[in-house]
């Protein structure tokens, strides 16, 4: 064998081994990443979860919202392609629904506010529990924002299904105004919130005496500027809560300045 053909051949045998280096070193990095990756998920109860309710998160993308939800920006997940999992996941691993915020897509939002609730609902919903009465009710309304009567089938346990139905029917019988629809309600504190708040027809209406000013004085539960009567018969808001729409301008406000008590805009009757 002559020098050049050595040279050669020992050249390609330096490129071989560099690539094979290479190759090895490229495959232990991948391993550990891997190893690291499972181990974070494993580790990580928000993380566990994601996975379960999503199987079209990998260990990577997974860890990768993982480390973004340490950058504390709400807008951290703002016009990238996977908008709705990256927010969904960061607010789930954060527990603030503030993540899933959205100017430019409403339904990501949406959403998002949704599998929040369908993860989170139970635990929620048992700190409501130490209330009682409309900060009761209004506790349950604000775990089931964004939700619908239909939406409840889809969260993770039977106590959360029930709840979450029972509010919805007692929003419903509100509507109709007729207390012996109570009892189609199976949870007992949301059907003695209904007993209690849907008076019987022979009472909607009726005004007291004042014994101080010995004057008729019509009810006003909440304290909002609408009698309960009105609120019942004509603006279809509740009595027992002073902000129906909760967008922190009360029933009677919204009303005396001719917006709409239910929502955005004008007041029509």
């Amino acid at each position: 064998m002559n020098k050049k053909t050595f040279f050669i051949l020992l050249f390609f045998v330096l490129i071989f081994l560099a690539i094979a280096t290479l190759f090895y070193f490229n495959k232990k990095k991948e391993e550990k990443r891997v190893s690291e990756e499972k181990n974070i998920i494993s580790t990580t109860a928000s993380l566990k979860q994601l996975q379960t309710e999503n199987m079209n998160l990998t260990d990577r993308r997974l860890v990768e919202y993982f480390k973004m939800a340490g950058i504390n920006d709400l807008e951290v997940c703002e016009n990238r392609a996977d908008e709705y999992d990256c927010k969904t996941s960061i607010a789930h691993i954060k527990k603030d629904r503030n993540y899933c915020h959205s100017d430019k897509n409403e339904e990501v939002e949406s959403q998002c506010l949704k599998m929040m609730i369908k993860m989170n609902s139970y635990p929620e919903l048992k700190k409501c529990e130490v209330f009682e009465d409309d900060k009761y009710f209004n506790c349950l309304l604000n775990v089931f924002v964004v939700y619908a009567k239909a939406d409840c089938s889809s969260l993770s346990d039977e106590y959360s299904k029930a709840v979450c139905s029972d509010a919805f029917n007692y929003l419903e019988i509100y509507e109709k105004y007729d207390r012996n629809l109570c009892n189609q309600i199976f949870s007992e504190k949301i059907k003695k919130y209904c007993f209690t708040k849907i008076l019987p027809l022979s009472q909607v209406g009726v005004v007291k005496k004042s014994l101080a000013e010995n004057e008729e004085v019509a009810i006003d539960a909440d304290q909002d500027g609408l009698s309960d009567s009105d609120e019942i018969a004509i603006y279809k808001t509740y009595p027992n809560n002073p902000d129906t729409d909760g967008d922190g301008y009360s029933d009677g406000e919204e009303v005396k300045n001719g917006f709409n008590p239910l929502g955005e805009g004008k007041l029509i009757q």
